[in-house]
């Protein structure tokens, strides 16, 4: 219970946060279904999925800096509200239509009005929060989408077959709850008043009207982070595509709520992970924390070249939740610590293209190659690749180290 009591004197606005996240994730059903939602109901191919999955995060690009730019203008909680209201109109109308590509198209703007909120939830929580708090503050939030998580592909999967319409309906119903307790229980930060609250730990004395690709330009570390998730995602992003076409594969009958369930227990090891890995990383640097993970990862994917019984998919999961919790608890505190309060909404949502870029590249390439190679070498390809990039975080960690680059804000 120790563990759990440094989540008790966190900010009340964080709480909200926090339970806003869980209910958005207890109906989180499309985006855990999608890969089978393309192939299994809409009849494409391997490879058209990739294409439509591609599609589909590159909508977001658009939505990232736009919601980015006015989450640093309008404020974060006007930005949530009303591109997660739209959002939801969009995920309600799917649900009245029958399978088709007119699906897709919606669901691509529904992509694009989501990301335009992803920013200002970043900004907004990390503008309630100090650098004292804000691991912890992330690690809670993060907890609450989890815990929604672990329940909704579970369902997600029994509804598939034969509720299909109701995986929308009740998306679009827990988008709108989440939002009415953003718009309830969330003051209006002024974000002037943030920008005053934090000067006194700017040491660079950055110009806050300079242009925040000068602020990143001037700021690699930032960047070469980013760059590096790119590949952890692109490895991480076949956990939602080559994993559940691996499954169908094996399983033709039950693959979707075997696969339901692979997605649900992820979930729980996330909730009874998290505290306790944030716990022993908390004096950690994030940079350490995430390229350890990152090596979990590949520990998981190399399980998968090897799987046979279903039994070692299980397996797969458990190890890949251990890495997920040491990287997701210490990438936002990272950049957070990283970005002055001008900056966060705008370079919130460069980094979620970024890193996110990987997300959208991973299904499209990897599609391709399934029409060529076997699942077992789609595997051993990805386990190479998440090798790469876990060493490339642990030489970002030593350089940093050794030149004392540390975050501040």
């Amino acid at each position: 219970m120790k563990i759990f009591r440094e989540y008790l004197h966190l900010p009340k606005e964080v709480y909200v946060l926090a339970a806003a996240k869980t209910i958005n994730g207890l109906g989180n059903f499309i985006m855990p279904l999608l890969t089978l939602i393309l192939t299994e109901k809409i009849g494409l191919s391997s490879t058209q999925a990739g294409f439509y999955m591609l599609m589909l995060n590159v909508c977001f690009v658009p939505g990232l800096l736009f919601g980015g730019r006015l989450a640093d203008s309008i404020g974060r909680k006007k930005v949530i509200i009303i591109f997660h209201s739209l959002a939801a109109l969009v995920f309600m109308t799917c649900g009245f239509i029958r399978p088709s590509m007119l699906v897709v198209y919606l669901l691509m703007l529904g992509s694009a009005l989501l990301a335009a909120s992803l920013p200002a939830y970043d900004a907004l929580l990390a503008d309630l929060t100090n650098e004292d708090n804000r691991k912890r503050s992330f690690t809670l939030t993060f907890m609450g989408h989890n815990l929604g998580f672990s329940i909704a592909p579970v369902l997600g999967g029994f509804l598939f077959r034969n509720y299909l319409y109701l995986v929308f309906v009740i998306d679009a119903i827990s988008t709108v709850i989440s939002v009415i307790l953003v718009a309830i229980f969330i003051p209006n930060i002024q974000l002037n008043k943030v920008q005053r609250k934090d000067e006194v730990n700017d040491q660079n004395n950055i110009d806050s009207k300079a242009n925040v690709f000068q602020f990143l330009l001037s700021n690699k570390y930032i960047l070469i982070f980013s760059g590096i998730l790119f590949f952890y995602n692109f490895a991480f992003s076949q956990l939602a595509f080559t994993l559940p076409i691996h499954v169908v594969e094996l399983f033709p009958e039950n693959g979707a709520k075997y696969y339901g369930t692979m997605e649900g227990l992820n979930g729980v090891l996330i909730l009874i992970l998290t505290p306790i890995m944030t716990r022993i990383t908390i004096k950690s640097k994030p940079t350490k924390s995430i390229a350890q993970g990152g090596l979990l990862y590949t520990l998981s994917f190399a399980i998968l070249i090897f799987v046979a019984p279903l039994s070692m998919f299980y397996l797969s999961i458990i190890v890949m939740t251990f890495g997920e919790t040491m990287i997701t608890v210490n990438n936002n505190a990272f950049i957070s610590g990283m970005t002055p309060p001008q900056y966060r909404g705008r370079v919130s949502g460069i980094f979620q293209i970024i890193y996110g870029a990987g997300f959208a590249t991973g299904p499209f390439i990897i599609g391709i190659l399934l029409d060529y190679i076997s699942t077992r070498a789609v595997w051993t390809v990805i386990t190479i690749i998440m090798a790469s990039a876990s060493l490339c975080m642990l030489v970002l960690n030593r350089s940093m180290r050794k030149k004392k680059v540390e975050g501040h804000y």
